[in-house]
């Protein structure tokens, strides 16, 4: 029931107070959920097509594509540690937020761009030169994308600690369809072209728009000024 406030209408009314027009206008979180956005595409496909790749490109059975396909994730969630760490050191060494967030999202969103671009380079002629050198390449990729989690991760506690739950939810939510539009559409090409190289790249450039428009559009001001009643200090 919505009886005291509370219930369905209850949530509405609070919903319905929420600083919408802050968040929709604010640039830095605009270009989280592009950074965000971009990671989820490479990180999407690379999940969803892996094993395809493998077994496709070099022959190999189930058991063997499997176990390259879980190296990039292994390594991701150790580089994702170490990022946070990272940018923790920084920020206590004196570097601004805004430049902390920017170098490790430069880091999160180029170096997969390289890693991808190689691929792409080494799949051209049909196949990477071995599965060894393609799985260290999707291993970098995954490797230096888990700087994203002290990039566009920790961005959105830098814009309003109070609402970065909701605003990371938002962010989610776009990132969520862009990472299953960038499936869907290596699966148009695979099938229309065969070709990996033009998947690869396809991710690519992904990564680096998500990675130029944070470092174009991101800052780390706090939304709210101290004194309002959105602000996470009063």
């Amino acid at each position: 029931g919505g009886e005291g406030g509370g219930g369905f209408w209850g949530a509405v009314e609070t919903a319905k107070a929420l600083p919408w027009d802050k968040f929709v206008t604010n640039k830095g979180l605009w270009a989280a959920t592009a950074a965000h956005s971009a990671n989820n595409w490479g990180l999407y496909v690379s999940l969803a097509w892996l094993p395809t790749y493998f077994t496709s490109v070099y022959g190999m059975d189930l058991a063997s594509s499997s176990f390259y396909s879980l190296l990039p994730y292994a390594a991701g969630a150790v580089t994702s540690g170490i990022a946070g760490i990272t940018a923790d050191k920084l920020l206590e060494g004196g570097m601004g937020a805004t430049a902390v967030r920017k170098t490790m999202q430069g880091i999160g969103s180029f170096g997969p761009f390289a890693c991808m671009g190689a691929l792409a380079a080494l799949s051209a002629d049909g196949s990477a030169s071995s599965p060894e050198m393609a799985s260290a390449l999707f291993v970098g990729a995954v490797a230096l994308g888990g700087a994203s989690s002290a990039g566009f991760g920790a961005s959105l506690q830098d814009i309003s600690g109070r609402y970065s739950g909701l605003l990371y939810g938002l962010t989610s939510i776009c990132s969520s369809i862009t990472g299953a539009v960038g499936v869907y559409e290596t699966g148009v090409i695979i099938d229309s072209t065969h070709s990996w190289a033009i998947a690869f790249g396809s991710a690519a450039v992904v990564y680096a728009m998500g990675g130029i428009w944070y470092a174009i559009g991101y800052d780390a001001k706090p939304l709210f000024e101290k004194g309002s009643i959105h602000a996470d200090v009063k």
